[in-house]
């Protein structure tokens, strides 16, 4: 089973993106900011992570940032959620990135992609 790890400050977002994905049979952590992602992903890493970029604490630059320059957490694919599309464009190193709002089968299809991709990978 996928693990997906969901970085939203939004409460309400985050339980709908967890609803989605559940619904789905992803299984699904979620954290409030990158600084709490982090210490999840210490604990279970996941196979995919899904964040916010605009965040208190930690935003999504910074969190993609510190995974790329931790050997464990480096190859983990991250899909950056943001409603600016300046922003987005900026979003360098993140291995997708989805501009709100944004429809929940183009999600499912980004997950079920960059897993596939993450799996080939990590076979070889």
């Amino acid at each position: 089973m996928t693990r997906v790890l969901v970085v939203e400050d939004d409460p309400t977002l985050r339980r709908v993106i967890e609803l989605v994905l559940d619904a789905r049979g992803y299984v699904v952590d979620q954290a409030r900011n990158g600084k709490a992602a982090l210490e999840r992903m210490a604990e279970v890493p996941p196979d995919v992570v899904v964040a916010d970029l605009k965040m208190p604490l930690m935003d999504g630059f910074e969190l993609l940032e510190r995974m790329r320059a931790q050997p464990a957490l480096e190859a983990i694919p991250l899909i950056l959620l943001t409603g600016n599309l300046e922003a987005a464009r900026a979003a360098v190193g993140a291995d997708a990135v989805l501009t709100k709002p944004f429809e929940p089968a183009e999600l499912i299809a980004t997950i079920a992609k960059l897993t596939e991709r993450n799996v080939e990978t990590s076979a070889v």
